[in-house]
């Protein structure tokens, strides 16, 4: 990616958060290229924990971070959450019932509950995707600012979420569905109009099988969450590019 540089810092890198949150105090290009329309002197602050959807706030604009290694690498959680699948549990009756009802040997439970998460999500219509996809995704990220740290490179991308080929292809009423798949599978690419993005669905238990049934040693509990996973992490910068994504170097 070719992406313009027009600021920069004598940090060496950004290991969390909080040293981001310390480079934006310090640094106005880095600021501005998050932020352009902060005042001088904004106050940064570090907010983190659960119940924010924003890791940080410039002033009273939220941020949230997403930290790669490697871009070409690996994916990006938008949501990673047990309050989306109690919000949406209707619509796992399968899943649910095998996880109340788990039978057999560990690797029974594990490919019940496959089968059944499986099962769940093949019954998903555009209805149903709309609905899941807008309350744990776009509705929480709508005012944000994203900014995903390229620690490889030392680069900083930012852009509004509204800019973001999901945010514009749902407010475009695209039609939501899940790619076909010949096998069974905790996990399904959505489809925009028939279009992969890179956003993927997934269904599991936080803490795994073992934990559900009582065999860990470091985990009591087991509880389901829903995920919405951004992968092809550098084709969704180059999407936003017209859209108006912003680059620095840390």
């Amino acid at each position: 990616m070719a992406y313009r540089t027009d600021g920069s810092s004598h940090h060496s890198g950004v290991l969390n958060e909080k040293q981001l949150v310390q480079i934006l105090r310090e640094n106005e290009a880095v600021r501005k290229s998050v932020y352009p329309e902060c005042p001088p002197e904004p106050k940064v602050k570090h907010l983190g924990g659960t119940q924010h959807k924003a890791d940080l706030k410039i002033n009273e604009q939220g941020v949230s971070v997403k930290k790669k290694k490697e871009l070409k690498n690996g994916s990006f959680d938008w949501v990673n959450s047990s309050a989306a699948y109690k919000r949406h549990k209707e619509h796992f009756p399968r899943f649910t019932n095998a996880l109340h009802n788990p039978k057999g040997a560990i690797e029974t439970v594990r490919e019940n509950v496959k089968i059944a998460t499986h099962g769940d999500l093949e019954s998903f219509d555009n209805g149903a995707l709309r609905n899941l996809l807008r309350t744990s995704v776009i509705e929480p990220n709508e005012k944000l600012i994203l900014s995903v740290v390229d620690v490889e490179n030392k680069k900083l991308y930012s852009c509004d979420f509204k800019d973001t080929l999901l945010y514009k292809y749902y407010k475009s009423n695209a039609i939501l569905s899940l790619k076909k798949t010949n096998r069974v599978t905790t996990s399904r690419t959505l489809l925009f109009d028939g279009k992969d993005i890179g956003l993927r669905i997934r269904v599991v238990l936080n803490n795994g099988i073992n934990a559900l049934l009582g065999l860990s040693k470091s985990n009591k509990h087991s509880i389901p969450v829903i995920k919405f996973q951004q992968d092809k992490v550098v084709g969704f910068l180059d999407d936003v590019c017209a859209g108006g994504l912003r680059t620095t170097t840390l």
